[in-house]
């Protein structure tokens, strides 16, 4: 199992973290996640992570940073801004005090695909992954997790989605893997606890 693990290249720029008040609203979502164990860890290997659109630089997101799933509480120092994504060269640029997530392309390929979106979750749930397969909006099961073939395929899927303010893909080739996407977190959240 290498789920967790960064795939892409990365371009990570070591700097001050990003300020508590932009990660206020987005931490006690992610809180929400890990109490539900949607975001955790599983055999040694955090899993799950969260992003909302900058609050000032629209083209840029601010995600939760690598192998952060495990930790109960997170702060600011647990964040970091990605400022650009090269889908086609499978590079991601980011900065902050930690390296982003290992799904930062996907989220990204969200907001780039969604002016609308202003959040995004990555979650791990067995039954609701089972249930939901192929019952909503589903990527190919032979493309990976962390691979610019996933990237693609949510892209396509979202660029389809009827409505923009809120969705929810299943990613079939990356067992317990969902990715809810939102105008606000609360809408992001949403469809997760609909079906929960």
């Amino acid at each position: 199992m290498d789920d967790g693990y960064i795939k892409y290249n990365i371009c990570w720029t070591p700097e001050q973290p990003v300020i508590p008040e932009w990660i206020e609203e987005v931490n006690f979502y992610r809180n929400l996640l890990y109490k539900k164990n949607l975001i955790g860890e599983d055999m040694g290997i955090g899993y799950g992570n969260i992003s909302i659109r900058h609050p000032i630089e629209s083209s840029w997101f601010i995600i939760t940073g690598t192998q952060t799933g495990k930790e109960k509480k997170l702060d600011n120092t647990h964040y970091c801004s990605v400022t650009y994504c090269d889908f086609s060269k499978n590079k991601l640029y980011c900065k902050g005090p930690i390296k982003a997530s290992s799904e930062s392309l996907t989220h990204g390929i969200v907001y780039k695909t969604n002016m609308c979106c202003k959040a995004v979750m990555h979650v791990h749930h067995s039954y609701l992954w089972k249930k939901l397969l192929n019952s909503v909006p589903t990527t190919h099961k032979e493309v990976q997790y962390g691979s610019i073939g996933m990237v693609n395929e949510v892209g396509k899927l979202v660029s389809k989605m009827p409505n923009p303010e809120s969705g929810l893909i299943a990613m079939a080739g990356h067992e317990n893997g969902l990715i809810s996407f939102g105008n606000t977190l609360r809408k992001a959240l949403s469809p997760l606890l609909f079906y929960l």
